[in-house]
C-alpha cells in the first residue's frame, strides 16, 4: 500500500497482511479504508497516518468495492459473491453493520461498479446483469437496463451517470461513439475521461464529443480525476500508476502527430501493419 501527495511523489508506503482489492477515502478526506482478497479490511486515520488500525471482516468473501456514502460516515461493501452491506462509522470508534442485502443468485459472480449519487445518498451498482439503482438504506430500488456493464459514474451534479457496456445498448441510453474499458467525469461534471478496448485515453464532453490523446501502455483498472481536476490517475494490475498531468497532454498529442508525419515522409519506406511503434 502507498501514499502519494498531489503532486505525484511518494509519501507513505506500507506492507499489510493480505493481498488489497479495493480501498476508499472518507468523504471528508481523514480516513482511508482498504479491503482484501479475505473481506477484512483496515482503516488509516490521516490524525495518525502511521497507525492501521483492524476493522475485521465487512463481507464473508473477497471484497471488489468499498465506497463511502457522501457527507456521511456510512460504508458501503460488495463482494464477489453478491454481498451489499452496509456499515456505520459510529461515535469516532467502530464499524456497525446497518444494512446486509444479497444480488439476485445471477448477478453475485460479478466484478461490480459502484458509483453513488452526490447529493441523496442512494447508489448504483452495476455488473454482469446491467445496472441497478438502491436507496440509501441499502434496499433495491429499479433495474435501469439489463446490459452486462463494466464501469459507471456520477457527475458532480447527480445529472449524468456515465455507464461502460460491454455490448451495445438496445434502449433507455444516449449512446457515445465508442466503447469504453473504464470512465470517470472530471470533479466540475463537464468532461468524461474513457479508455477504449485499444487503451487509448481520451475525453468526452457535450459540445466537442470525443477528443483522444494517447494510448497507454497497458490495459488500466481504473482512472480518477484529482480533486481539482488538473490530474489524472490511472491505476493498473501489474505495473506501477500513473499520474498525468492533463496541461501536458496536448504537447503529447502534437509530438505523436509530428512522428507521424516523419514516418509518412515520401523518402522513408512504409510501416507493415505488424510493426509497432513505441514513444516515449
Amino acid at each position: 500500500m502507498v501514499l502519494w501527495d498531489r503532486e505525484g511523489k511518494l509519501r507513505q508506503r506500507w506492507q499489510l497482511a493480505e493481498p488489497l482489492t479495493t480501498l476508499t477515502w472518507s468523504s471528508e478526506g481523514q480516513m482511508l479504508v482498504v479491503g482484501s482478497d479475505k473481506g477484512r479490511a483496515w482503516r488509516l486515520s490521516m490524525d495518525k497516518p502511521t497507525n492501521w488500525q483492524p476493522i475485521g471482516a465487512l463481507t464473508q468473501s473477497a471484497l471488489t468495492n468499498l465506497a463511502w456514502q457522501p457527507e456521511s460516515k456510512t460504508l458501503l461493501a460488495v463482494s464477489n459473491l453478491g454481498e451489499v452491506n452496509l456499515w456505520r462509522w459510529e461515535n469516532d470508534r467502530k464499524f456497525n453493520l446497518y444494512s446486509k442485502q444479497f444480488l439476485p443468485a445471477a448477478n453475485r459472480q460479478s466484478n461490480h461498479s459502484v458509483a453513488f449519487h452526490p447529493h441523496n445518498r442512494s447508489f448504483a451498482l452495476a455488473g454482469s446483469e446491467g445496472v441497478s439503482l438502491w436507496k440509501a438504506d441499502g434496499q433495491a430500488q429499479s433495474h435501469l437496463f439489463t446490459t452486462p456493464t463494466r464501469a459507471i459514474d456520477w457527475d458532480a451534479q447527480g445529472e449524468k451517470l456515465a455507464v461502460a457496456v460491454t455490448e451495445e445498448m438496445t434502449a433507455g441510453a444516449d449512446v457515445l461513439p465508442f466503447v469504453a474499458r473504464v470512465l470517470a467525469w472530471s470533479p466540475e461534471g463537464e468532461k468524461l475521461a474513457v479508455v477504449d478496448m485499444e487503451n487509448r485515453l481520451g475525453f468526452w464532453t457535450q459540445a466537442g464529443g470525443l477528443q483522444p490523446m494517447v494510448r497507454l501502455p497497458e490495459v488500466p483498472r481504473q482512472i480518477s480525476f484529482s480533486p481539482n481536476g488538473a490530474q489524472l490517475l490511472v491505476i493498473y494490475g501489474d505495473r506501477p500508476a500513473q499520474l498525468i498531468s492533463l496541461a501536458l497532454l496536448p504537447q503529447i498529442e502534437q509530438s505523436l502527430k509530428a512522428a507521424c508525419r516523419w514516418l509518412k515522409a515520401p523518402d522513408q519506406p512504409p510501416l507493415s501493419q505488424a510493426e509497432t511503434i513505441r514513444c516515449s
